[in-house]
C-alpha cells in the first residue's frame, strides 16, 4: 500500500511537470496537438488528485490513465528534448529519465490488468507509443550534433525503455521475465545450436543477396544504422518473441499444439508489424518484407524457445538488420521478381522442415519444457 502511495505521488508530480513543459512548448508551437495534450494532462491530474471517487469513476479514471498516460509522458519527453536540445547535459538527463518514466504508471495502472487478452493488447499498444518520444508526434529535436541528435530521434532508447517496462509489468503479473526465464537449466544439444548458427549465416546471405552492391558509409551514417538496428533487435524481440509469445502461450496453454500455434501466430504478427513501412515503400516490397519477416520470426521463436535466451535472439536480429544496412541500391526497390518469391518459398519450406524437426524427439521435449516454464508463475 505504501509503495502504491509513493507511486501515485510520483505520478502526480510527473503530470504536474508535464503540464509545465507542454505549456511552455505550446507557447512556442501554438498548435492544436499541444493544446489537446495540455487539456488531457489537466484531466489526468484532476482525476488522480480527487481523494474519493465512486466505483464507476474509478474505472473511468483507470481507463483514462491506462490509455493516455504513455502518450502524454512520451509527448512531454519529446517536448522537453526540443526545448533543451541545445544543452547536452540536460538532454542526457531527459533521455535517461525516459528509461524509467513509465514505472509509476506501470505500478498504478498496468499491474491491475488480469485478463491475458487485455494484457496482449496493452503490450502492443504500449510498444507503438514508447518507442519514439521525439520523432513521433511531429516533434523534432536537434542539438547541432548529428551523433547526439541520432540518439534522440531514433527509437533506440525507446526500445530499451520498453524492455524495462515489460519486465516491470510481467513481474507485477507474477509472470516470467527474460532474466528469470533464462535461469532455468534445460539441457540442450550443441549440434542443434550449430545448425542454428549455420542457418543464421544462411539468412544473412539471403538478406544480402537481394542487393546489387554493398557500400561503405560515413561514421555518422554507420552510427544511425547501428541505433536503428539496435532499436529493432531490442524492441521487436521484446514485443514479439517475449511479450506476445508468452501471453499467447498462456491463452493457448490447454491446447496440445500450443507451441507450434504460438510460434506461427507471434511470427505472423511480427510480419504484419512491417506493413507500417507502406508509408515510404511500395506495396510489392512490403508484401515481400512481410513474408520474409514472418519466416525469420519463426526462426527467432524457435531459437528463443530452445535456448531460453532472449538476448541471443536480440543479438541475431540486430546483426541481420545491421548487415542489411550496408546494402546499396536494392533490386527490389521498384518491382519484385519471380525469383524473389521463389527464394521466399524455399525459406518457408526450410522453416517448415526445421519446425517439424525441432518438435520431435529430445528437441521437442526441450521446446515443450521451455514453453511450460515460460507460463509458470514467477
Amino acid at each position: 500500500m505504501e509503495l502504491l502511495k509513493n507511486s501515485l505521488i510520483t505520478y502526480r508530480l510527473q503530470l504536474l511537470l508535464a503540464i509545465i513543459v507542454v505549456s511552455i512548448n505550446t507557447l512556442y508551437r501554438g498548435d492544436v496537438t499541444s493544446l489537446l495534450v495540455l487539456l488531457l494532462l489537466m484531466i489526468a491530474l484532476l482525476f488522480t488528485s480527487v481523494a474519493r471517487l465512486s466505483r464507476n469513476l474509478q474505472y473511468i479514471n483507470w481507463g483514462i490513465q491506462l490509455l493516455t498516460a504513455p502518450f502524454l509522458l512520451s509527448f512531454t519527453t519529446g517536448s522537453l528534448l526540443m526545448l533543451t536540445g541545445s544543452s547536452y547535459f540536460i538532454s542526457i538527463l531527459v533521455l535517461l529519465s525516459y528509461l524509467v518514466i513509465f514505472i509509476p504508471y506501470t505500478k498504478l495502472y498496468v499491474k491491475p490488468l488480469r485478463n491475458n487478452w487485455l494484457r496482449l493488447l496493452w503490450v502492443i499498444f504500449f510498444f507503438q507509443i514508447a518507442i519514439g518520444p521525439a520523432s513521433y508526434y511531429g516533434i523534432t529535436a536537434t542539438t547541432g550534433n548529428g551523433w547526439f541528435t541520432s540518439i534522440m530521434t531514433t527509437g533506440c532508447l525507446g526500445a530499451i525503455a520498453y524492455l524495462i517496462i515489460i519486465i516491470k509489468a510481467f513481474v507485477s503479473w507474477h509472470l516470467q521475465t527474460p532474466l528469470s526465464f533464462a535461469k532455468y537449466h534445460v539441457k540442450v544439444n550443441w549440434g542443434v545450436i550449430l545448425v542454428y548458427l549455420l542457418l543464421v549465416l544462411f539468412f544473412l546471405y539471403s538478406n544480402l543477396a537481394n542487393y546489387q552492391e554493398l557500400r561503405m558509409k560515413s561514421g555518422l551514417q554507420l552510427w544511425q544504422d547501428f541505433l536503428t538496428s539496435l532499436e529493432s533487435g531490442v524492441g521487436e524481440e521484446t514485443l514479439c518473441r517475449f511479450a506476445i509469445l508468452t501471453l499467447l502461450m498462456l491463452l493457448c496453454r490447454h491446447s496440445k499444439w500450443k507451441v507450434p500455434l504460438v510460434i506461427l501466430a507471434s511470427s505472423l504478427f511480427f510480419g504484419l508489424l512491417h506493413f507500417i513501412n507502406l508509408i515510404d515503400q511500395s506495396w510489392p516490397l512490403t508484401v515481400y518484407q512481410f513474408c520474409f519477416t514472418t519466416i525469420s520470426g519463426i526462426f527467432f521463436a524457435l531459437i528463443f524457445l530452445y535456448t531460453g535466451r532472449l538476448w541471443l535472439v536480440m543479438l541475431i536480429h540486430f546483426v541481420m538488420d545491421f548487415a542489411s544496412s550496408f546494402s546499396g541500391t536494392s533490386v527490389m526497390s521498384s518491382t519484385i521478381s519471380l525469383a524473389d518469391y521463389q527464394s521466399i518459398l524455399v525459406l518457408a519450406l526450410l522453416m517448415l522442415v526445421l519446425t517439424i524437426w525441432m518438435m520431435r524427439g529430445k528437441r521437442g521435449k526441450v521446446m515443450k519444457t521451455r514453453a511450460q516454464l515460460l507460463i509458470t508463475k514467477n
